[in-house]
């Protein structure tokens, strides 16, 4: 009928006279039929009739509405039909009158102005509104527009006479703007799962508004609603999850220590997703295995977006093994359109050295942090070392220069080089190191300079007929030092010297200034550098070696040598061969490994070796000779925690030039409150700039510019897209870690620099107390939680006070590691057993009169449990079955006496009395006349729960036993008055609070777990959704759990 009226008032449209009063006589007859309003007349009189409800009177006025508005003369040239429209007009529409600001007492033609372009005016508003909507964010906005448009008079005068009222409801608008919202604030699998519910909803309304056939249901609400629709569609269209992907298992070149018989190794694999889109119903299967035994035959995910997965498969050797072992492994999973891909492939492993004496090895040290005097051990410098080398032995004997950091192999250089240069036939080198001088005075330096070159000559075997009195030396080197070498050269002509003074830049600071027994000191030197025929010099020292350089022009003939960290573009393999060679035909490091080591030491030979020394250790204890990434990492943890300040202080200490102690002082004072401010905006912020350093506290003493600039330069601190970093990255983390304390302690006002600290910084979770607590936790779904994992789920929470009381979240989890499940296990057997009767008949090894269960899905961890609690227990397999299954099991088998029911956890108990009542409406009657033993068992859970489950068994028609293996209070859950997680009431109720505020983003409606549950119980392949949800939640694209449900 409303397509009738639609297709009348088209046709009505620029009608005039005879014509236009015939069509507005069927018009009208349209309207009484649609009303019912007369069996016989048809009249416009009915139309008018003072009896008719208010509803009719209403859509009667609307549809007089539209006809003026489609062709006024309809309406206008006949006088009676005129007056007795805007009578019925002054009555009906008060609120359009109110809305245009028009009265009842004006003339019917000032009225016939405003309302013939009503229609019109409500049409096009809504036009306009939609072509307004441009992308999902615009049309999320226009929740509130929408909602006023259609609540105007002026608009709800046609709406709700044309459109149906359920499609206007406030109720049925905020449902489609709830799936806009959810599905804009959505992403990956989440977004895919909304998406469906999005596109029903909006089609189902789209389809409902078409039924109408009004001209205003199309405008108003399809339109608009087919354009969010649109945009909804094209949006998912775009989106990644919807593309096909591809996985790719592969194993990561490494070696197992096979030949450990009956021990159990770790097989490591990566599963990544090489395409674009996400895989679906994603399964690994162990379809053989060679010579060795895996725990389980098949891993399972929901969904793998496009990253890498570490999966960890858990084997026994079972033999001694003369060939590769091997496993045959096919992975498969879906796409987004249904498609299914399988792969399989057989993955060969390459077994360890076997021949290593591991006790007898644990006595060497390789990677000794000792310098080194053997050309064959001083790795990575040849190049250097033959460069200088070649200088000295030429003709005329060049001296140099070699300075660096403390502690990257200058020393090393020095004594390589004497030993080397004492393999000349005429070469004598002279090794003095300043620490060993009496440097208490300028002249004491001078003097026992002088006589430990000479004892030395002395008692070098190349000399030991010569006999020559021992000048005596005072201030000065020369000339008894110069005289003394004329006297050898008369005796030896071919023989030359090279004096090699180590520690150089220590000597005191009045021989490198402009004085007259420093100006001396440094002409001595020089005189005797230029019997290049017979003395040359290697000076060795720190970075001050450039102070002294630039403080006089004396040395200006030496020839430099700056010995530095390990270049990666030109150095690599001299970086690598610094770990590999030590260790060689011993212990295996992969590439991986080695890159490791470069990023935190940035190719330091001094760290480099300490963190090798704690990997050799480290494979010692284990007798594993190959070392990975895993290793690697897990050595870097300890070193950064053993690094103390005496191994890196020469960051602070060195590269200072003054001569009274209160100025070194100070400046050291100064550098060690630079780092530590360094280290308490690292901790709080995750990066420093150069603002942060200038607002800091800590720092309101110190000139903090020529700080700065003096790190920089001496190139320790070093700027990369606006932040600072500290280099090596293993001295920064070291600072972060655990330095800045160290260095506070240092301090004779530490209690002051203490109540400086920032509390953010103070409460900084390091990744000491991180590793400490993983170590306690086994994988999680075949995958190892590392400090990178939990440390970007803390970085997610505002600031280190909520990190910190997250973290003891963390520490109170209860994570049940796959053994003590078995365990568990065991001990429910052993309740079920109870008062049972075994009938094991000859050739049985397995029990058979118990069947196994459990409720939900079959990807759960019940049927999981089941499964493990049937190999544990010596139940045979086949008495292992879906709630599905159970009735036609129990038909086939007598023997059964005793139906389990497997979970993991009890916390409502909601799911389990479901369960229960299932089980009952399919088999409970067979159950009960058969007498059936039934135990509900998990392995831990809420007293609570178990009350409950107790309370709804009494209505079964059969017997239900409860078992708890580890049973649960309040003082279990999180944030309830008895919870022993937090030392105060303050903690606790901040951390509710943060807890609140992060789940309610993520889980709405259940916020701190499924039912309030306020668990934090994780198992090896799922988290509870009783269990807070920022611990398992993924909904949301924003948020990354540290345990993610499957």
């Amino acid at each position: 009928m409303i397509a009738e009226i639609e297709l009348l008032l088209k046709e009505i449209e620029g009608l005039r006279g005879k014509e236009l009063k015939n069509k507005r006589n069927e018009y009208v007859r349209k309207l009484v039929q649609m009303f019912e309003l007369s069996n016989s007349n048809y009249s416009s009189q009915v139309l008018f009739d003072p009896t008719n409800s208010p509803q009719k009177k209403k859509f009667i006025s609307a549809c007089l509405l539209r006809l003026l508005g489609h062709n006024e003369n309809a309406v206008w040239e006949d006088i009676d039909f005129r007056l007795k429209t805007f009578t019925l007009f002054d009555e009906q529409i008060t609120d359009v009158y109110y809305s245009l600001k028009i009265e009842a007492s004006q003339d019917n033609h000032v009225k016939l102005s405003q309302l013939r372009a009503l229609e019109q005016e409500t049409l096009n508003f809504f036009e306009s509104m939609t072509l307004g909507i441009s992308s999902l964010k615009t049309a999320v906005d226009l929740q509130s527009k929408l909602m006023k448009a259609l609540k105007d008079p002026s608009n709800r005068i046609f709406i709700d006479s044309f459109v149906n009222n359920h499609l206007t409801l406030e109720e049925r608008i905020r449902e489609l703007f709830t799936c806009l919202r959810a599905y804009n604030q959505a992403s990956g699998v989440s977004r895919m799962n909304v998406y469906q519910e999005v596109d029903n909803v909006f089609s189902a309304y789209i389809k409902d508004a078409e039924d109408s056939c009004s001209i205003f249901a199309k405008v108003c609400l399809v339109n608009t609603f087919k354009k969010i629709h649109n945009l909804i569609k094209e949006d998912f269209g775009k989106s990644d999850i919807i593309k096909p992907t591809k996985l790719r298992l592969f194993h990561p070149n490494r070696k197992y220590p096979f030949h450990k018989i009956g021990e159990r190794i770790e097989l490591k694999f990566i599963l990544e997703n090489e395409g674009l889109g996400y895989a679906f119903d994603v399964q690994i299967e162990i379809l053989d295995a060679d010579k060795i035994q895996l725990e389980f035959e098949q891993i399972e995910y929901e969904e793998i977006k496009v990253e890498k997965l570490s999966i960890v498969l858990r084997a026994t050797v079972l033999s001694d093994i003369a060939k590769k072992p091997s496993l045959f492994i096919r992975w498969s999973w879906q796409n987004y359109d249904k498609s299914q891909i399988s792969e399989e492939e057989i993955f060969e492993f390459e077994s360890q050295k076997e021949d290593i004496n591991w006790d007898k090895l644990k006595l060497k040290r390789p990677y000794s942090l000792q310098a080194v005097e053997k050309e064959e051990d001083l790795i990575g410098r040849g190049e250097q070392v033959q460069n200088i080398y070649t200088n000295l032995i030429a003709d005329t004997i060049e001296s140099v220069m070699i300075f660096g950091q403390k502690r990257v192999g200058k020393t090393s250089i020095a004594k390589t080089l004497a030993n080397k240069l004492q393999k000349e036939e005429n070469l004598i080198p002279i090794y003095i190191k300043v620490g060993d001088l009496d440097k208490t005075t300028s002249s004491h330096c001078v003097r026992t300079l002088g006589d430990a070159i000479v004892e030395e000559i002395q008692y070098h075997n190349k000399l030991s007929n010569f006999e020559i009195h021992k000048p005596v030396f005072t201030d000065v080197l020369s000339p008894p030092l110069a005289n003394y070498f004329r006297k050898v050269k008369r005796t030896y002509p071919n023989i030359k010297f090279i004096i090699i003074i180590d520690e150089f830049d220590e000597i005191p600071s009045e021989l490198c200034r402009y004085t007259d027994i420093g100006n001396t000191f440094f002409h001595n030197i020089r005189s005797l550098s230029q019997e290049g025929s017979q003395i040359g010099f290697i000076l060795v020292g720190g970075e001050n070696m450039q102070i002294i350089r630039q403080s006089t022009d004396r040395l200006n003939l030496f020839s430099p040598f700056q010995v530095d960290y390990f270049d990666k573009e030109r150095f690599f393999g001299d970086f690598q061969e610094l770990i590999r060679y030590p260790v060689q035909n011993i212990l295996e490091f992969s590439d991986e490994s080695i890159n490791k080591i470069y990023e935190l030491t940035e190719g330091n030979p001094f760290f480099t070796k300490f963190i090798c020394d704690k990997l050799f250790k480290q494979a010692c204890d284990r007798k594993d000779s190959y070392i990975s990434i895993d290793e690697t990492r897990e050595a870097i943890r300890d070193s950064i925690e053993s690094l103390d300040t005496i191994n890196v202080n020469h960051f602070w200490i060195d590269g200072i030039w003054e001569d009274k102690t209160e100025k070194i002082d100070k400046i050291q004072t100064q550098r060690r409150k630079f780092l530590i401010a360094y280290a308490e905006i690292k901790r709080c912020k995750g990066r420093v700039k150069k603002q942060d350093i200038l607002e800091s506290k800590l720092l309101n003493d110190v000139a903090i510019e020529s700080l700065t600039e003096g790190f920089i330069n001496r190139g320790i601190l070093l700027e990369e897209d606006g932040c600072f970093r500290l280099k090596p990255k293993i001295f920064e983390e070291w600072l972060v870690q655990k330095g800045s304390q160290l260095l506070t302690s240092s301090f004779s006002d530490a209690n002051a620099i203490e109540e400086l600290r920032s509390q953010e910084e103070k409460v900084y979770v390091t990744d000491k107390e991180i590793a400490d607590l993983i170590k306690n936790w086994g994988l999680y779904r075949n995958s190892e939680i590392t400090i990178p994992h939990v440390r970007i789920w803390l970085d997610q929470f505002e600031g280190n006070l909520e990190r910190r009381l997250m973290f003891k979240l963390l520490q109170n989890i209860t994570f049940y590691k796959e053994k003590q499940i078995r365990e568990k296990l065991t001990v429910i057997h052993s309740y079920v057993r109870r008062n049972m009767q075994f009938s094991i008949k000859e050739g049985e090894k397995s029990i058979r009169e118990i069947l196994l269960s459990s409720f939900g899905q079959p990807t759960k961890s019940g049927s999981s449990f089941a499964r493990m609690y049937a190999t544990e227990n010596k139940v045979i397999s086949t008495n292992v079955a879906s709630v599905n299954d159970i009735p036609k099991t129990l038909d086939k088998n007598d023997r059964i006496s005793t139906l389990v029911f497997i979970d993991d956890i009890i916390a409502s108990g909601g799911s389990i009395i479901e369960g229960l009542r299932n089980l009952s409406n399919t088999c409970g009657e067979a159950i009960s006349a058969k007498n059936l033993k039934v135990v509900v068992a998990t392995v831990c859970g809420l007293e609570s729960g178990k009350e409950a489950i107790e309370k709804e068994a009494l209505q079964l028609p059969f017997n239900v036993e409860v078992y708890i293996c580890d049973t649960l209070n309040d003082s279990n859950r999180c944030f309830t008055k008895e919870s022993s997680f937090f030392e105060n009431e303050l903690d606790r109720s901040k951390a509710k609070e943060i807890a609140l505020e992060y789940g309610t983003k993520i889980q709405k409606r259940n916020p701190l777990g499924y039912d309030g549950g306020q668990l934090i119980v994780v198992f090896p392949d799922t988290c509870p959704n009783n269990s807070l949800p920022i611990l398992w939640c993924s909904s949301d694209h924003s948020w990354v759990p540290l345990f993610r449900r499957h």
